[in-house]
């Protein structure tokens, strides 16, 4: 008896460790995305039915509010994808001062530890009407953010008011909108940065600025 219990329990070992294994080998087969920093699928959340579709809520935003081409991004400070694709979005929205609203979103991976706590300084800049400024500083310290007093220094650069920026950086409510967009990220099936919403269409990775600017024409000339 005891030994056809312990020949069960074996089978059924074997079984979850074969299990296991073929759930690694899916992931691996599935590839890195490309020009995008990401995340194993199986650790989003997706719902049923109709797909998720990210707004721009009260996030930051460049361009023009009114204009005919939304492009919602969900970025990691910590990405070099994410670096790469802000400047080249920056550059997009100075050629078509009346056709974009560029929204910048935060989608922290956890595979980043820093990127988090920068997402939440950036937060307390926007506080201060000073968020790109402080955004294009974190993505150019994108290899020190882990450096101790970073964020009060950037902060101080840009001559923001370091106590009230201290006391913000302290506070859950900065942490509470990162994680909102992180949520929203999850919920809409994200696992990489940078993706985009243009329009409501999901678009994943780096684009070249030329093929931007090929998506662009043909949405305006529709």
């Amino acid at each position: 008896m005891y030994k056809k219990i312990v020949g069960a329990l074996l089978v059924v070992i074997g079984l979850v460790i074969l299990g296991f294994i073929a759930l690694l080998l899916y992931i691996a087969r599935q590839g890195p995305i490309q020009n995008a920093s990401s995340i194993p699928q199986t650790l989003t959340r997706t719902t049923a039915g109709t797909p998720f579709i990210p707004t721009a809520g009260d996030d930051p935003t460049l361009g023009n509010p009114a204009a005919p081409i939304v492009i919602i991004s969900f970025a990691d400070y910590q990405c070099p994808y994410s670096k790469a694709a802000e400047e080249i979005m920056v550059n997009l929205v100075q050629r078509y001062p009346d056709d974009l609203l560029f929204v910048y979103r935060d989608f922290p991976l956890y595979t980043h530890p820093q990127a988090e706590a920068a997402a939440q300084a950036a937060e307390c800049a926007d506080e201060q009407n000073q968020f790109w400024p402080y955004n294009a500083l974190l993505f150019e310290q994108q290899d020190n953010l882990a450096q101790a007093g970073l964020f009060a220094t950037l902060a101080e650069q840009l001559n923001l008011d370091l106590i009230q920026f201290n006391d913000c950086v302290a506070a859950s409510q900065t942490a509470v909108e990162v994680q909102h967009d992180l949520d929203e990220a999850l919920l809409a099936g994200l696992n990489a940065t940078p993706t985009y919403f243009v329009n409501g269409t999901k678009l994943v990775g780096v684009r070249s600025e030329a093929d931007w600017v090929d998506t662009i024409e043909t949405i305006l000339s529709d």
